[in-house]
């Protein structure tokens, strides 16, 4: 395995195509608590590839897919307000949801996958007295912190049902709007039944 000094913040990660961890700027030339932390993670990942940890595998298969789903999502979603008819634009804004929902699998994926890493991460620091009691206490604070930001991804869900209300709400007011129209056409031989539906006899 390579490592590599890579420009940028927060731009470390464990390439398993090249086998290289590659470490930041902020990581690279520190000696910090955080940074050891950091590098040691990444060291997770790697440990993760070379024993063939099954939702890194799973993870690394989805990553076209959960990219393909987050770009073509909100356009799908978007279109499908343009039509006119209820069944297409109910036909895009849900492939724009299930183009949402890809990249929510891949989020669910890379939690264990995350967590995983971290606890490789802080049993190598305190096996090997890299560093003391109280401080991989402080690192696991850190890398906690790291791994639920990926639970963030998971607001995508908000987006998705968003979409999906907002589609439901068109087709009823579609549906509203139409009904009204009978009603004024027939005042006397139309009349709301239970549930919505017409009832009535004309006169």
């Amino acid at each position: 395995m390579r490592i590599e000094h890579i420009s940028g913040n927060l731009t470390d990660h464990y390439d398993p195509r090249t086998k290289t961890l590659r470490l930041s700027d902020a990581t690279y030339n520190s000696t910090s608590v955080a940074a050891l932390g950091v590098a040691a993670h990444e060291c997770g990942h790697a440990v993760q590839h070379a024993t063939g940890y099954v939702p890194l595998k799973l993870r690394s298969s989805l990553v076209p897919v959960a990219n393909f789903g987050s770009s073509i999502a909100w356009p799908l979603i978007i279109l499908g307000f343009f039509f006119n008819s209820s069944t297409t634009s109910s036909l895009f804004i849900n492939l724009g949801i299930l183009a949402f929902s890809l990249a929510v699998l891949f989020q669910i994926v890379t939690l264990p996958v995350e967590f995983d890493a971290s606890h490789r991460a802080l049993k190598i620091l305190g096996n090997t007295g890299m560093l003391y009691e109280d401080e991989v206490r402080d690192t696991r604070k850190v890398l906690t912190a790291a791994a639920l930001t990926y639970v963030a991804g998971a607001d995508i869900c908000n987006s998705a049902a968003s979409a999906y209300t907002a589609s439901d709400w068109k087709s009823k007011k579609r549906l509203i709007n139409e009904r009204e129209g009978d009603i004024n056409r027939f005042p006397d031989c139309i009349s709301m039944g239970r549930g919505g539906t017409y009832a009535g006899v004309c006169k």
